[in-house]
């Protein structure tokens, strides 16, 4: 859908309903919803949120289910992170997950998101289109005021004045930006950061690494699937996972050399299953396909396998360690969310923010070193006490029950 269209859109709805924000059709689990709050150390510097209707005296109980948009550029990194926290908000209390793909034009993809050509005026004007999980056209405008999200979930530069945005067509819209937003922290109601960020504020909830949607039981049951599809791997099982390039860390010729050689000799002693990311690269994925061709070594041609889209959980599912590249932080916190020895897989590069989240993963990770040790571990499970934090917060914007 054209800008002009959603801004028109978007400044019809900030008209009409801008003074009244709903939240008549929350469905909260009210008695976990206020053990956790009551657990607060001072809830009384949580941000609040009013609305001119009052729920009903007798209590919060009402027809439908929490609405949650899980806002993001639709790369993966990004999506993961907005429906992860979605989806443990949504293990704890009834909700409705819509995901939310936005492109925004050329001219904004380019600029920072603290630009005040950006930030200023409505942002939606700069959205090109929007799409749900499916690849379906949706909007982010046309929507409103009827379907207002009472949670918005974004993540990412691009989606950080959007973020922004719907909170002044919306006041009642509880907004959630994981990542560093950059500049004016006070427009959101929680931000979500890494820890290595060292970003800090009353409403700043910092975790280690990223949220992510990684369950064990999903794992579990995916890795029965692909268990059939790869029988003829020796035990135990290497899951790799390959990155590249980043602002931080480069995959150049030395780094990729030392990779392969590493694997050769894990083969040795480990079946392998490979599986790289979008930031690998053609000429580095076909570098390793060349090299890494071996019996015991699958590599995910990035088709549907064992009736799986995607084998990425199933191999994290399958495995007994697991070797990820160190510049990514989403697969290092995925792997470490699985309870399993992490080997690091070493890149060209670096910074001290880095620096700072690999120390914080000490007790889990460890340099890539033949032959493979490491002990199990209670899984990092930062996903769900940020969904716990969402939830603590937003009780407080749903009137007390006279």
């Amino acid at each position: 859908m054209p800008g002009p269209l959603l801004l028109a859109q978007a400044d019809t709805i900030a008209t009409k309903t801008l003074t009244k924000p709903n939240l008549r059709d929350w469905r909260i689990n009210t008695d976990f919803l206020i053990r956790i709050f009551t657990s607060h150390p001072n809830p009384s510097t949580m941000p609040r949120m009013t609305s001119d209707k009052q729920a009903p005296a007798t209590g919060f109980n009402p027809a439908t289910p929490l609405r949650i948009w899980a806002v993001s550029d639709g790369r993966a990194g990004m999506e993961n992170q907005v429906r992860g926290l979605a989806e443990a908000v949504a293990a704890l209390t009834p909700s409705q997950i819509n995901i939310k793909r936005v492109k925004v034009d050329g001219w904004a993809e380019k600029l920072p998101d603290w630009a005040p050509s950006w930030t200023s005026g409505n942002a939606f004007s700069r959205v090109v289109n929007v799409t749900d999980k499916n690849g379906d056209a949706t909007t982010l405008a046309a929507e409103l005021p009827d379907i207002w999200p009472n949670i918005w979930i974004g993540c990412g530069r691009r989606i950080t004045p959007l973020t922004r945005q719907i909170k002044k067509l919306n006041p009642a819209t509880f907004t959630v930006q994981t990542q560093d937003p950059g500049s004016r922290q006070q427009d959101f109601d929680l931000i979500i950061p890494p820890d290595h960020d060292r970003l800090t504020g009353q409403n700043v909830f910092p975790i280690i690494g990223a949220p992510n949607r990684f369950s064990p039981d999903h794992a579990a049951q995916q890795a029965t699937q692909l268990r059939a599809h790869l029988g003829h791997l020796p035990k135990p099982r290497l899951a790799v996972l390959i990155g590249g390039n980043s602002k931080a860390y480069a995959l150049d010729a030395a780094a990729l050399e030392n990779i392969i050689e590493q694997l050769q000799l894990a083969v040795k002693s480990h079946g392998l299953m490979i599986s790289f990311s979008r930031r690998t690269g053609a000429t580095a994925e076909t570098a390793l396909r060349a090299a890494l061709d071996h019996p015991d070594i699958w590599i995910w041609d990035g088709k549907p396998v064992a009736g799986l889209d995607n084998p990425y959980a199933a191999m994290l599912g399958l495995a007994d360690d697991i070797a990820v590249t160190n510049e990514s932080t989403n697969m290092i916190t995925d792997a470490a969310s699985t309870g399993k020895p992490v080997h690091l897989l070493a890149l060209t590069g670096g910074n001290a923010k880095f620096r700072r989240f690999h120390d914080s993963l000490a007790h889990i990770t460890q340099p890539f070193d033949l032959p493979l040790s490491g002990q199990n571990y209670p899984p990092l499970r930062e996903t769900e006490r940020a969904a716990k934090e969402i939830l603590k917060r937003v009780l407080t914007a749903i009137p007390a029950a006279k």
